[in-house]
């Protein structure tokens, strides 16, 4: 796999970034931006402010050529909290092997008390919902950077 701005041989102009990572230091290094999706996707119905999840994307080629994707968790759940982390790749097939079978976007979130009517079905639709807002945002990011699969 590879974008469409390295199969046309286009350099861009490398900049300072410093990525926020929860419970660690910040990372600090010289890159170019290649994608984001950050912007926000439609509510889902009936999801109210306070209930609303979501992950926002970021990659960024690193001086050395390496992949740096840094993923930030977002909620509007006060008992839960955002959460930045970074990770680095040395291709674009492993950072899609991390997005697509290493990392858990639910993994921050709250669990309901099982105790609670219907807690079970209502969990598996909370994590439905946020994983696929995670996959939509996965698959706008990826297109965003130009990176495809050759078939």
């Amino acid at each position: 796999m590879e974008t469409a701005a390295r199969r046309m041989g286009v350099s861009r102009i490398m900049q300072q970034f410093t990525l926020p990572r929860t419970g660690l230091p910040p990372v600090q290094f010289k890159g170019e931006i290649m994608a984001s999706a950050t912007d926000p996707l439609p509510p889902f119905p009936k999801a109210k402010a306070d209930r609303r999840r979501w992950h926002e994307l970021k990659l960024v080629r690193h001086e050395d050529q390496r992949l740096i994707l840094a993923i930030g968790y977002r909620t509007g759940v006060q008992s839960e909290v955002n959460i930045d982390i970074v990770e680095l790749f040395d291709s674009e097939t492993a950072m899609i092997d991390f997005l697509t079978n290493e990392y858990d976007p639910t993994e921050h979130m709250d669990r309901l008390p099982e105790h609670l009517r219907n807690a079970a079905s209502r969990q598996q639709r909370m994590d439905q919902r946020v994983i696929d807002d995670f996959e939509a945002r996965c698959s706008l990011l990826l297109t965003r950077a130009g990176i495809v699969e050759e078939i």
